[in-house]
């Protein structure tokens, strides 16, 4: 007897990450189901040939899955899923192409829907949130985010129906609530803001609600992945200067009003755009501009099913949101409006596997208010240059650290005194034709999600019509993206272990003038291994100190990458040739360095007299060329040099001890390998031999 083909069971796939050999699928079946209902995943060759691992999972209550297919070598695939309850089958959905066996994912981003994953008007969901209310909701496992390799979730969160004026807040619900709000209202006001929120242990989400009686809805669209290694590097992110896609009004090229109840497409990847057309997702801005009546926007990818849900809720004016957007047909995306309104559409930034902005997120911190002295309200028509990264607040934390390429934010438009609007772009380019704050009438408290590149970083932002107060809560960063046109002149990177690809923390990046030798400038690597540096224009020497005995605070116990004065190297590492830095540009100047090992010892007299604040160098066997000579004896005269290369066999230990009247002195030694600590026989100098008569 033939199996049934059961259409009310048809499975949604929600989300498809790639792992090291293979791919987890989230997925959602219609609920209610039967007892005893499971789904099956499958992966296939883009020509149809099933490969891999096949799997199979079990839906939780709200209808999530998520199956992991083991098996894939290095490649594109399509996964095939279908759900089966007892001997009946639903017909087979098909995703993709996902590219797997990537290199490791960290701040990769994963679109997913748009899908809610809670409605606080639905039976059994505990109902609307009352004042001062704190209730959680769960972010991880559910609606296409898996459990495990997840840093933070965005969601599009709404406040529905409130009965006063006030605020929601959104954090991971493991950590203390942060003094940041995801969601001002007015009463009665329905709307959406985008919210980035990291992700703990406890994988629920704390939602407050400051005041009043508000119903609540969470649409998931889409989760970052951390550098755990559970998920491989996919997509990571590229801010440019707002660039408007789309405007309907016909004073602006545009074709009129979009009728209720009808979509409108437009181009974010490819053309004219400044998005490549591989682009797999958009960060937007999308307006409603003079509707007809209270309503919302959808947005999702063209060519793709419409979602259930919204992206953009608005009232009767024009009303601005932020958004995440899958690329489709074309280079698409679709906006469905249930009510007559223009539309705007401006890009901040995309999503490639070209890119390389990694995504950090912070816990949500205030970090800029024209309420609180020394600042002042914005005057009419003010541009105004607003330090972010590296800025550190009253309360000593420094959120955003200077290696951030853009800034991801809450901003919010307070006391103003007249319709208007507020722009914001990297503080070195020019001010975009966009808007990511639009206040309707004097004292509408306004807010929206906003990411933004960064120039020098800093972020500009322009104030149209009447003075207004701003505050900015930022929730996390984007480091290591390409700068932007027009940007600072300098040279960045990332610095990676040569065996193991994780990045190395505090190492010290020199930038040397060639011809004189003279040092320019120095900076550090941060926790991702990043860095980048101002320097003129012009050709430079730049060199990687993977070992500086000096401080503890920088980076120990990796091979130096063309060290100043070093003339030998076991590794054949690059000596780092002259780069030329042209104005206005960053340079990427990505490398990996090699772990060494470490020597210790001491250095003393004749008389056992420990001897410090001599130097140390080690020597090649058989060999006059020093090869590391940053050690330096401390007190006690104890001395550590680490980052020293596997030689493959004997090196000398030597002390130089002219500066107190004594002579240099070696000590043979077997070379550590990586990782390795040997200590050296105890230095012993001895004063200096008398000439012969």
């Amino acid at each position: 007897m033939q199996a049934a083909v059961l259409p009310s069971l048809l499975p949604a796939v929600l989300s498809v990450a790639p792992t090291p050999a293979g791919m987890v699928v989230g997925v959602r079946v219609p609920t209610p189901m039967p007892a005893g209902t499971t789904v099956s995943a499958q992966a296939a060759t883009t020509g149809g040939v099933d490969v891999g691992d096949p799997a199979s999972g079990t839906p939780n209550a709200a209808g999530d899955a998520f199956v992991s297919i083991g098996s894939l070598a290095a490649g594109t695939y399509l996964v095939k899923v279908t759900t089966i309850a007892g001997a009946d089958t639903s017909a087979t959905v098909q995703a993709g192409p996902v590219t797997v066996g990537g290199g490791p994912g960290s701040g990769d981003f994963v679109p997913v829907g748009p899908i809610r994953s809670f409605d606080s008007r639905v039976a059994g969901s505990g109902g609307a949130w009352s004042s001062g209310q704190t209730r959680t909701v769960q972010m991880l496992g559910i609606a296409g985010v898996p459990t495990t390799g997840v840093s933070a979730v965005a969601v599009a969160l709404s406040v529905v129906a409130p009965n006063a004026p006030g605020y929601l807040t959104a954090w991971p619900s493991g950590q203390p609530r942060p003094f940041a709000t995801a969601v001002n209202f007015s009463q009665w006001q329905t709307k959406t803001n985008l919210v980035k929120v990291p992700a703990d242990g406890t994988g629920l989400m704390s939602i407050y609600n400051f005041s009043g009686v508000v119903g609540v809805t969470v649409d998931v669209v889409g989760f970052f992945v951390d550098d755990s290694g559970t998920f491989t590097h996919t997509v990571s992110y590229q801010s440019i200067t707002p660039t408007r896609v789309l405007d309907t009004r016909p004073e602006f090229g545009g074709s009129g009003v979009v009728a209720a109840g009808t979509s409108k497409n437009a181009r974010v990847a490819g053309g004219t755009t400044g998005v490549p057309a591989t682009a797999t997702a958009v960060e937007i801005q999308v307006e409603a501009v003079d509707p007809a009546a209270a309503g919302f926007l959808t947005v999702w990818a063209a060519g793709a099913a419409r979602p259930v849900v919204s992206n953009v809720l608005y009232g009767g004016s024009t009303t601005v949101t932020s958004a995440i957007a899958p690329v489709g047909a074309g280079g698409e995306i679709s906006i469905f409006t249930n009510v007559t309104t223009q539309l705007g559409v401006d890009i901040a930034g995309y999503y490639d596997g070209g890119a390389g902005g990694k995504f950090v997120p912070v816990a949500a911190t205030r970090i800029y208010d024209t309420r609180v002295s020394p600042q002042a309200s914005l005057g009419s028509n003010e541009v105004r240059t607003i330090k972010v990264a590296g800025l550190t607040t009253p309360a000593g934390v420094t959120p955003i650290p200077p290696s951030a390429t853009s800034v991801v934010f809450a901003a919010t438009a307070v006391n103003n005194q007249s319709p208007g609007y507020q722009t914001f772009w990297p503080g070195t380019a020019s001010q975009p034709l966009a808007a990511m704050l639009l206040p309707d009438r004097p004292n509408a408290l306004t807010d929206n999600l906003v990411v933004s590149g960064l120039g020098n970083g800093n972020l500009a932002m322009f104030n149209f019509t009447q003075p207004t107060d701003l505050v900015i809560d930022v929730n996390g960063y984007y480091a290591n993206e390409a700068p932007a046109a027009g940007g600072a002149t300098g040279i960045r990177g990332t610095v990676l272990d040569d065996v193991t690809n994780a990045p190395i923390e505090g190492v010290l990046v020199t930038t040397w003038d060639p011809i004189s030798a003279t040092l320019i400038s120095v900076t550090t690597t941060d926790s991702t291994g990043y860095f980048a540096d101002q320097v003129p224009a012009g050709d430079h020497r730049v060199c990687y100190y993977g070992s500086w005995a000096a401080s503890a605070s920088i980076a120990t116990g990796y091979l130096s990458n063309c060290l100043y004065s070093h003339s030998v190297w076991p590794t054949e590492m690059p000596r780092g040739d002259a780069v030329t830095v042209p104005s206005g540009s960053l340079v990427p100047l990505d490398t990996t360095l090699l772990a060494g090992g470490e020597v210790t010892g001491t250095v003393i007299d004749r008389w056992g007299t420990p001897r410090p604040d001599l130097p140390v160098f080690i020597y090649l066997n058989f060999d006059d060329t020093v090869i590391y000579d940053d050690g330096v004896s401390g007190a006690g005269g104890a001395f550590v040099i680490p980052g020293v290369p596997d030689t493959g066999g004997f090196i000398w230990v030597c002390s130089d001890g002219a500066a107190v009247g004594l002579d240099s002195i070696c000590v043979e030694i077997a070379a550590p390998a990586a990782g390795e600590t040997v200590s050296a026989p105890p230095i012993e100098l001895w004063p200096p031999s008398p000439a012969p008569a």
